[in-house]
């Protein structure tokens, strides 16, 4: 699980603020997009300008024998530049005693947030995905009803603004507006690398829905 100094939500500024304030020894990097990705469609030279898409911090901890990674997802200038996906990745630096082993791994999402999610939790790659809706209460269906979102958030920025809308409504639709995605990569039953996304997924659908029609 990733800090609590980080929260989706938080503006562009704040996370360089805290990277700065408190990660000053990890490597920053980041990547644009342009504002309107629409393939096909002819554009303004406005539509096409780059804004600042995601933030990554990346650190070598030689204590841990760990490379620890953030990936911040920002909403465009259109919508405040504000975190819509935090992504919290870790990986063995060489060595690898002192691994989770799978059944800790699994173990520990249960007691944490219970049997309701959608995926697989067999190896090589085990995925458990939990839902929330729009005051973060756990989903209460089935967990994989939410997955349905899926193939409509796939490249949702090069959709067109019908196919956008018809996104937001199927969110609207499930209540699955939140989501906390754990994946193991797992070998030998030890889980060599461990990733977890948070994901809003109704601040990311109506951002794209202004960048679309920009």
């Amino acid at each position: 699980m990733h800090s609590d100094d980080f929260a989706l939500g938080m503006s562009a500024d704040q996370i360089e603020e805290i990277a700065a304030s408190k990660y000053a020894l990890w490597t920053r990097s980041d990547r644009t997009r342009k504002l309107n990705n629409r393939q096909n469609v002819e554009l303004l030279a406005s539509a096409k300008e780059p804004y600042l898409q995601t933030i990554t911090l990346i650190f070598n901890d030689q204590l841990l024998h760990l490379e620890r990674r953030y990936d911040f997802a920002l909403t465009s200038p259109l919508s405040e530049s504000r975190v819509y996906s935090i992504k919290y990745a870790m990986k063995p630096l060489g060595r690898t005693d002192g691994l989770m082993h799978l059944a800790d791994w699994k173990d520990g999402l249960i007691s944490e947030w219970g049997i309701n999610f959608a995926g697989n939790l067999s190896t090589p790659n085990a995925r458990a995905v939990y839902f929330f809706d729009d005051n973060r209460q756990p989903y209460t269906k089935a967990a994989s009803e939410c997955g349905r979102i899926y193939p409509a958030m796939f490249r949702l920025d090069e959709k067109s603004p019908e196919q956008v809308s018809e996104a937001s409504e199927l969110l609207h639709s499930l209540s699955c507006r939140f989501s906390r995605d754990n994946i193991a990569k797992v070998q030998d039953d030890v889980v060599w690398e461990s990733v977890t996304y948070d994901i809003d997924f109704q601040r990311q659908i109506d951002d794209v829905r202004k960048r679309v029609a920009f």
